[in-house]
């Protein structure tokens, strides 16, 4: 995993953030920043999270449909 350095746009603090992650807080004013490009990792991650839901709900359906 990459970290990036970049400025906070409220406190102008240089804060570093983890590649993977689009949404975070500035540890020194505390304001919730997000980036406009989310990376590879973090949509891959997106993505196999939605998979997971949708596995859970057709199971859910299954079982529904089986009682």
């Amino acid at each position: 995993m990459e970290i990036k350095e970049m400025r906070c746009p409220n406190c102008n603090a240089e804060i570093e953030i983890d590649d993977g992650f689009d949404t975070f807080f500035c540890k020194y004013c505390g304001r919730k920043i997000i980036l406009a490009d989310m990376s590879d990792a973090n949509i891959n991650a997106k993505v196999k999270l939605k998979q997971m839901v949708n596995e859970r709900i057709q199971k859910k359906l299954m079982a529904a449909s089986i009682s």
